[in-house]
C-alpha cells in the first residue's frame, strides 16, 4: 500500500478541511513548526484504518475538536496493486465509512471496514472497535518513539516471517518449528523449574520416596533394637544376682564401724586442740590490747602538741585579715561615691539629649512644613488650572456621539449625490478655442471651450444665431433623487451647525481639543493630588482640608517652639549638629560607670573572698581549740584509769601465760597428726560412697530389667517385619514412577538443547536476507559493526571492537539503529511486491550533524524502493534531504 493523500476536517485542532495532497513513491517530506498538526495528520491516518467508525473509544471521541466537538472526518487516497483507492471516514456524531473501488464501487459501514481490513492484511478484528494494526505499527512511528527498542508484534512477526521463508525456505521448520521448544520447555517445566529443581508430582514423589526410606529405616532401627533390648535384659539380670551374692556389702559394714570407733578418739583430741588454741588466742588479744593502749596514749599526746600549735596560727591569721577586711570597705566607700557621681551625670546627660532630640524633630516637623506649604501652593495652581481646561472642554459641543451623527450625516449626503452622478446623463463641450462665447446651458454661459456638465433634469442649451438645443435625461426616479440631495444636504448642514462646526474636519479637531482639555484636566488634577498625596491620605477631603491641617501644624509647632524656651524656630542643620555634640556624652559617662562598676564588682569579690578566709581561719580556730581541750581531758581520763606501770606489769604476765599454753599446744597437734585423721576420714567416705553406688546401682537394675521386660512385650506383638516388607513394595513403586519422569527430563533437557543449537544454526540463515540488506547501511553509520537480532526479530546488540547492549547505547544511536532496521523491513517487504509506507514523525532528534547526512544519504536511497512520508519541524535542517517536500492545504471542503 502506497498513501497518495490525507484531508481532514473538524479533528482535534483542524476545525476547518485541511489536507495534504501529492505524495510521491518516494521520499516525501512535511515540515512546519510545532503545533502545526503533524502528529495529528498520523492520528488521522491510524483512524482511517485501525479504527471503525462506529467505535466510542476515548481515543476517538479525543479526535474532537475541543472547541466546536463537532464530528472529525478523515478521507485519505491510496494505492494497493497499482489501483487507486479511497476511504472516508466519520467518528462520533453521524458514523459513516466509504470507500471507494477503482471500478467505481462503493462499499458502505461495515462492509468497507471489511474490505479495507482485506486490502492491507489486518488482523482479526470482528471482536472489537478496533483494527489490529499488525506490522503497520513496525512503520508507522509516531512522535517519541523513534528511538524506543522495536516491539515486533506477533501479525507483523508473521508478515516478516513469510517474506524471509519465502527467500530462505523454512529454516526454523515454520511456525511449528519455532514453537517445538517452547513446548518442549513448557513440558519440562510441568516437572522441574527452570534453574532444575523439581516440582509438581515429580516433587511429590521425590519427597514420597524420602519419606517410605525414613520409615524403613526407622522399622529396621526398631526391630535392630528389639534384638539390642533382648541381650540387654539377660546382661542386666546376671549383673544383679552378681551385686545381691557377692558378700561386698558385709565386708563394707564391718570395716565402717572399726573406723568410726577410731573417728571418735580423734575427734574429742580435736575437740581438746580447740580449747587451747582459743586460751592462747583470748591470751595475744589482751597483749594486742595492751600494745594498742600504749600506742594511742602516745598518739593522744603527739596530737595534743600538734593542735596546740595550729590554734596559735589560727589567732594569728584571723588578725591579719581583719585589718585586710577594714582596708577593702573603705576602698568600697569610695568606689561608691564615684559611682553616685556618675549616675548624676548621666542623667543630666541623658536630658540634654533628649532635649536635643525634641529641637531635632521639631526642626524636621518645621522643614517638613516649609515643603508642604510650597507643594500645596503648586498643587492649588494645578487645580485651578485643571477646572479652567474642563470649563473650557464644556464649551465643545462636539462628542463622539456628535460627530459619529456628523459622518454619518456626510456619508448619507455623499451616497445621494453619488447616486445621482450614476443615474446622471453627462454632456461634454469640445469646441475650437473662442468658439464658446455666447453658448448659454439654461441660462448660464459655459466657462471654456472644453466644457463638461452633468444632469438628471431636462435643461436647454442656447447657441446664438444657430438655435437652442433641449436634453431630457431619461431618469425614472428623478424627483426622489433630488429630494434625497436635498434632504442629506440639510442633514448634514443641521448636524454641523449643532455643534457649532463648519465641516466635518472642524468637527474632528473641536472632538480632539475636547478630549485633550479632559485629559490635560485630568493629568493636572492627578498631578495636584500626588504631590500632596500623602497628607490627603491622612486628613482625607480635598487640598482645602491639607491647607487647614497645616494651619493647625503651625499652631502646634510654634507651641512646641515655646515649650522649649527657643528665642527662634530651629534649623535642621544646627540641631542635628547640637545633638551629634551631645549625644555621645551620656554614652561616654556610662563607659566610665561601667567601668566603675567593674571596680566595685573586684572590691566586692575581694571583701567576699576575705570574709570567706575569714570564716575558714575563724572555724579552724575553734575546732583546733575544741579539739586540744578534748584531747586533755581523754589522756587526763586514761590516766587516771591506769598508769603505764600497770600496764608493763600487765604484759610481762600475759607474754609469760602465752608461751605455757603456746608448749601445751604443741604436744596436742604432735598427737593428733600421729592419728592420720584425714586418712581415717577418706577412707570412711568412701566405703560409705561405695556402698551407697552399690545400692544405686541394684535398684536401676531392677527398674531398667522391668522396664526391658515391658519394652520385649509391646514388640513381639507389632508386627515389624510385615511393616518393612509393606513399605519396600511401596518404595519400590515409587522409585519405579519416579525413574521414569526422571528419564522423560534428561530426554527433554537432550531435545532443548538439540533444538537450540540447531535454531542458532538456522537463526544465522534465517535472518541473513535482513542482515545482508542492512550491512552496507550499518557501515555507513558505524563502520564495522555487525548488529544482532533475535528470533523475534527485536535489536539484542551491535557489535564492534566489544559486544554493546542495544539499552545501553546512546539515546541518538538507538535510535539511528531503529529507524535503520525499520527501513530495512519495508526495504525487503518492497522487493517481495508487497510495498509497505514508512511514516516517521519528528525522528532523528537525538542524532548529531555527521550522522544526520549519513542518515540522510541512507534514507534517499531506500526511498527509491520504500515510499517514505516524514513529518518534521526542523525544515531548515531537512532541506538537506532532498525528496518531494508537501505543506499543508486548506480547502473550503473535503
Amino acid at each position: 500500500m502506497k498513501i497518495r493523500s490525507i484531508a481532514v476536517k473538524e479533528l482535534k485542532k483542524f476545525d476547518s478541511p485541511a489536507r495534504i495532497t501529492g505524495i510521491n513513491d518516494h521520499l516525501n517530506i512535511i515540515s512546519g513548526p510545532n503545533e502545526m498538526g503533524k502528529s495529528t495528520i498520523l492520528s488521522a491516518l491510524r483512524a482511517a484504518f485501525f479504527s471503525r467508525h462506529s467505535s466510542g473509544a476515548q481515543d476517538i471521541k479525543r479526535l474532537q475538536n475541543s472547541q466546536n466537538l463537532g464530528a472529525p472526518v478523515v478521507q485519505v487516497e491510496f494505492d494497493v496493486c497499482g489501483d487507486r483507492y479511497q476511504i472516508r471516514k466519520q467518528f462520533v456524531k453521524q458514523r459513516l465509512a466509504e470507500l471507494s473501488l477503482p471500478d467505481g464501487r462503493t462499499f458502505r459501514g461495515d462492509a468497507a471496514e471489511d474490505e479495507i481490513q482485506r486490502l492491507i492484511g489486518f488482523g482479526d478484528s470482528a471482536r472489537g472497535s478496533v483494527h489490529s494494526a499488525g506490522m503497520w505499527n513496525l512503520f508507522w512511528v509516531e512522535q517519541g518513539k523513534s528511538f524506543a527498542p522495536i516491539n515486533v508484534s506477533d501479525d507483523a512477526r508473521s508478515s516478516l516471517h513469510t517474506a524471509l521463508e519465502a527467500e530462505v525456505g523454512k529454516v526454523l521448520g515454520g511456525r511449528r518449528g519455532r514453537e517445538l521448544p517452547k513446548i518442549f520447555s513448557d513440558q519440562r517445566e510441568k516437572f522441574v523449574t527452570k534453574p532444575g529443581r523439581e516440582r509438581g508430582e515429580f516433587k511429590k514423589l521425590g519427597e514420597t520416596i524420602d519419606a517410605l526410606r525414613e520409615a524403613i529405616t526407622e522399622f529396621e532401627r526398631r526391630r535392630e533394637n528389639l534384638s539390642n533390648s533382648l541381650d540387654d535384659l539377660e546382661q542386666k539380670k546376671k549383673d544383679l544376682k552378681r551385686l545381691e551374692e557377692d558378700g561386698v556389702d558385709q565386708t563394707i559394714q564391718e570395716e565402717l564401724t572399726e573406723l568410726k570407733l577410731k573417728d571418735e578418739e580423734i575427734e574429742r583430741l580435736a575437740l581438746n586442740f580447740k580449747v587451747a588454741e582459743s586460751d592462747l588466742e583470748r591470751t595475744r588479744d589482751k597483749l594486742s590490747a595492751l600494745e594498742r593502749e600504749r600506742q594511742e596514749r602516745r598518739e593522744l599526746d603527739e596530737e595534743r602538741k600538734v593542735v596546740a600549735a595550729n590554734l596559735s596560727d589560727a589567732g594569728e591569721q584571723l588578725d591579719g585579715l581583719q585589718a585586710k577586711k577594714s582596708a577593702i570597705r573603705s576602698e568600697r566607700s569610695d568606689c561608691q561615691t564615684e559611682i553616685n557621681q556618675f549616675d548624676s551625670q548621666i542623667a543630666g546627660a541623658e536630658k540634654e539629649l533628649r532635649k536635643a532630640e525634641e529641637i531635632l524633630d521639631l526642626a524636621n516637623k518645621l522643614a517638613q512644613m516649609t515643603d508642604l506649604e510650597s507643594r500645596i501652593e503648586q498643587a492649588r495652581s494645578l487645580v485651578q488650572t485643571s477646572r479652567k481646561k474642563h470649563a473650557e472642554a464644556k464649551t465643545i459641543l462636539v462628542t463622539d456621539e456628535k460627530l459619529e451623527q456628523i459622518r454619518s450625516a456626510k456619508s448619507n449626503l455623499e451616497v445621494a449625490k453619488a447616486t445621482i452622478k450614476a443615474n446622471a446623463t453627462r454632456i461634454s463641450f469640445d469646441l475650437n478655442s473662442g468658439c464658446e462665447q455666447g453658448i448659454t446651458v439654461d441660462g448660464k454661459p459655459i466657462e471654456s471651450n472644453i466644457y463638461e456638465i452633468e444632469t438628471v433634469s431636462p435643461i436647454g442649451i442656447d447657441i446664438p444665431e444657430r438655435g437652442l438645443i433641449s436634453v431630457a435625461p431619461s431618469v425614472q426616479d428623478e424627483k426622489q433623487l433630488l429630494e434625497n440631495d436635498r434632504a442629506a444636504t440639510v442633514g448634514y448642514e443641521e448636524a454641523l451647525r449643532s455643534v457649532n462646526a463648519e465641516s466635518l474636519e472642524e468637527a474632528k479637531f473641536l472632538n480632539l481639543r475636547r478630549i485633550e482639555l479632559e485629559r490635560s484636566a485630568a493629568e493636572n488634577m492627578e498631578e495636584a493630588q500626588r504631590k500632596c498625596r500623602l497628607e490627603l491620605d491622612q486628613v482625607g477631603g480635598d487640598i482645602e482640608a491639607v491647607e487647614e491641617y497645616v494651619k493647625q501644624q503651625q499652631i502646634f509647632l510654634t507651641q512646641s517652639v515655646e515649650s522649649l524656651n527657643l528665642t527662634e524656630s530651629p534649623q535642621v542643620a544646627g540641631a542635628q549638629a547640637n545633638l551629634d555634640k551631645v549625644k555621645p556624652i551620656p554614652e561616654r559617662l556610662r563607659s566610665e560607670l561601667a567601668s566603675r562598676h567593674i571596680d566595685m564588682e573586684q572590691i566586692e569579690s575581694k571583701l567576699t573572698d576575705i570574709k570567706v578566709q575569714m570564716a575558714k581561719a575563724n572555724a579552724q580556730h575553734e575546732l583546733s581549740k575544741d579539739r586540744l581541750n578534748e584531747l586533755e581531758a581523754r589522756l587526763t581520763l586514761l590516766n587516771e584509769s591506769r598508769t603505764m606501770a600497770d600496764i608493763d606489769k600487765d604484759e610481762r604476765l600475759l607474754t609469760k601465760s602465752a608461751q605455757e599454753q603456746s608448749r601445751g599446744l604443741d604436744a596436742l597437734n604432735t598427737k593428733m597428726s600421729e592419728s592420720d585423721i584425714d586418712m581415717v576420714r577418706a577412707r570412711i567416705g568412701r566405703l560409705e560412697e561405695q556402698r551407697k553406688n552399690r545400692d544405686a546401682e541394684r535398684q536401676q537394675l531392677r527398674e531398667e530389667t522391668k522396664y526391658l521386660i515391658g519394652h520385649i512385650e509391646s514388640f513381639e506383638g507389632a508386627g515389624i517385619d510385615e511393616d518393612i516388607e509393606l513399605k519396600q513394595r511401596e518404595l519400590h513403586i515409587a522409585e519405579s514412577e519416579y525413574n521414569k519422569i526422571r528419564q522423560e527430563v534428561a530426554i527433554l533437557d537432550l531435545l532443548i538443547k538439540t533444538l537450540k543449537k540447531a535454531e542458532e544454526e538456522a537463526k544465522g540463515k534465517f535472518l541473513s536476507p535482513i542482515l545482508f540488506r542492512i550491512k552496507p547501511y550499518l557501515d555507513t553509520l558505524f563502520p564495522g559493526a555487525d548488529l544482532e537480532l533475535d528470533e523475534n526479530l527485536g535489536i539484542t546488540k551491535i557489535k564492534r571492537k566489544f559486544d554493546e547492549s542495544f539499552g545501553n547505547l546512546s539515546m541518538g544511536t538507538q535510535e539511528q539503529i531503529a529507524v535503520l532496521v525499520r527501513l530495512t523491513f519495508a526495504l525487503m517487504l518492497a522487493e517481495q511486491g508487497r510495498p509497505a509506507t514508512v511514516i516517521l514523525d519528528d525522528a532523528l532528534v537525538f542524532s548529531d550533524e555527521e550522522r544526520m547526512e549519513k542518515m540522510f544519504d541512507i534514507l534517499f536511497d531506500i526511498s527509491g524502493k520504500v515510499q517514505i512520508v516524514i513529518f518534521t519541524c526542523r525544515k531548515s535542517l531537512f532541506e538537506g534531504l532532498g525528496g518531494n517536500n508537501l505543506s499543508l492545504e486548506y480547502p473550503s471542503d473535503i
